[in-house]
């Protein structure tokens, strides 16, 4: 079964932390949300990683990315108010996609547990 990777899934993968190898197991038919494709980007680059270098990385691990859609925004808006402290746009609009989408997500955060509830998603922490 596919599962939706959120940014802290990827970067685990990336930088070869703990958790990275639950990842890796599962890349081959992972899905990346937009939004969650930004974020990697923007850590990578801020860590100092060139442009051409954090594309090349991105896209030879060969990643479906998920459009961020009216039915995600709106589901993310209607729950938000009963979500713990904490989590950001993107981590709202991973689990709004895995509603939508009806599909796991591999995340690295355990405060997502109760927001997943919240959501009626499976969240599976990889550390």
């Amino acid at each position: 079964m596919a599962v939706l990777l959120d940014a802290s899934a990827l970067l685990a993968l990336l930088y070869d932390e703990r958790g990275a190898a639950e990842v890796r197991a599962q890349i081959d038919e992972a899905r990346l949300l937009a939004v969650n494709l930004e974020e990697v980007l923007g850590v990578l680059l801020k860590d100092g990683m060139p442009v051409d270098i954090a594309r090349h990385t991105v896209d030879t691990l060969g990643l479906s990315i998920a459009p961020y859609t009216e039915a995600m925004a709106w589901r993310s808006a209607e729950l938000r108010r009963r979500l713990p402290s904490g989590l950001g746009i993107a981590d709202r609009a991973c689990l709004a996609a895995a509603a939508v989408l009806g599909t796991p997500v591999l995340i690295a955060d355990a405060l997502w547990r109760k927001a997943a509830e919240v959501f009626g998603v499976d969240v599976r922490v990889i550390r």
